[in-house]
């Protein structure tokens, strides 16, 4: 479709970029939120043919509480887990163990990533799916068609499955997505991987809630990265201050090696103090087991970055429908769009996508890009047929979240 065209100046001399660690409260929210509708949707895609209505993208992990000393910690109260959404409990009277994959996706996580520090005693799940259905199921009004709200999260059969037949917009909603990624982006996507995969992390001393907020001007960047050490692999507060300075300068090393024409300023953990002994040392490596709550939605946006100063949209798409829900789907075509477009430093684009409740998925309500006129000159015609052939095909969309080949957080 002809999108409205927005001119976009050349580049830009600044910008303020935040990542939250894979380990971070939020990015686990959000990634577990992600795991229970792909447990789901895999469930019932297997059993009955189709994703089956649901959603998990209110879930919450409320913090526990730890006894942390050097060389010895240990978990003294639970990792609470708020399992909230809705799903379907049957199809076609058939009844489908809604509990029991859902509570086997939150042990299977946390093992997969915390194991042996957090078991599953370390947990508590407080389980409140529901199957209410959103406003539209009102009751003794007969009209000249079924109302498809009364079995939205009871189908009898794949009739009662609406965007089977047309896929429309669940929500009016909008997304969004800036490309190419810059030097300092690329920097704060990698660096989780760059410190665990260091000689000083041989041991496996670094935690996994790994903060990072980077700012660029020109060619001046300025990072500040906060970074748990795990307690039963330091032994000492001289220990910590060591790997911590010998992290930074690794770190520097690393940038400046292979980005000569930049400036790095780097501060790890500024509030740790050796007078007071208060730093960042931690029995699981991450701050969710000393009372800080993880909630969808909170986090990263899709790319796996907070982009301050760049176009990006607040909804929690994490753990939503991947078929049908608009802010989710269109995130992900949005994001497919404009990896598929072929960009440079020198020519950042934004692809914005807004849907209407009702109307088609397939032909949103409004699309724009912006994007220096020099750029679009060339290649006007290539960006449309890309946009074109991505919402043509929205089912790839669905599948790529499945197989976990677009990353949301």
């Amino acid at each position: 479709m002809e999108p409205i065209i927005i001119n976009k100046s050349v580049g830009s001399d600044w910008e303020v970029l935040e990542r939250k660690g894979n380990g971070h409260p939020d990015t686990l929210a959000d990634t577990l939120a992600e795991e229970l509708s792909i447990a789901y949707s895999v469930y019932t895609k297997q059993n009955f043919g189709a994703i089956l209505h649901h959603n998990f993208d209110k879930l919450a992990l409320l913090g526990g509480s730890s006894d942390v000393k050097y060389g010895e910690s240990r978990i003294t109260s639970p990792i609470r887990v708020v399992i909230n959404g809705r799903a379907s409990k049957s199809f076609g009277g058939q009844s489908i163990p809604v509990r029991e994959i859902l509570e086997n996706t939150v042990y299977s996580f946390f093992e997969k990533r915390f194991s042996p520090f957090i078991t599953k005693k370390d947990l508590r799940i407080l389980y409140e799916v529901s199957t209410s259905s959103t406003p539209g199921a009102v009751g003794g009004f007969e009209g000249s068609a079924p109302n498809p709200r009364h079995k939205w999260f009871d189908p009898m059969s794949l009739d009662d499955l609406p965007e089977l037949h047309a896929l429309n917009c669940n929500d009016t909603s909008a997304a969004c997505y800036t490309a190419p990624n810059t030097v300092l982006s690329r920097y704060l996507l990698n660096v989780e991987s760059l410190i665990h995969s260091s000689p000083i992390n041989v041991d496996n001393r670094v935690g996994t809630d790994i903060k990072i907020m980077g700012t660029r001007i020109n060619n001046n960047i300025g990072i500040t990265i906060a970074i748990p050490l795990m307690a039963d692999k330091i032994t000492s507060i001289n220990d910590f201050f060591d790997t911590k300075e010998a992290l930074k300068e690794y770190l520097i090393k690393q940038f400046t090696a292979e980005n000569p024409a930049y400036t790095f300023d780097l501060t790890i953990n500024p509030l740790d103090n050796k007078k007071t002994g208060d730093v960042y040392l931690t029995h699981t490596g991450s701050c969710i087991e000393t009372g800080d709550e993880g909630v969808v939605g909170r986090g990263n946006r899709i790319g796996g970055l907070i982009r301050i100063n760049r176009a990006m949209s607040m909804e929690g798409i994490c753990g939503k429908n991947p078929c049908y829900h608009t802010g989710k789907v269109l995130a992900g075509a949005a994001y497919e769009i404009m990896q598929n477009t072929n960009l440079n430093q020198n020519n950042e684009a934004t692809i914005y996508l807004v849907g209407q409740r009702g109307r088609s998925l397939e032909r949103p309500w409004s699309v724009v890009l912006e994007a220096p006129t020099e750029y679009l000159q060339d290649n006007l015609r290539t960006i449309t047929q890309n946009i074109d052939n991505t919402l043509g095909n929205l089912g790839k969309i669905t599948e790529k979240f499945l197989k976990r080949e677009i990353p949301l957080c």
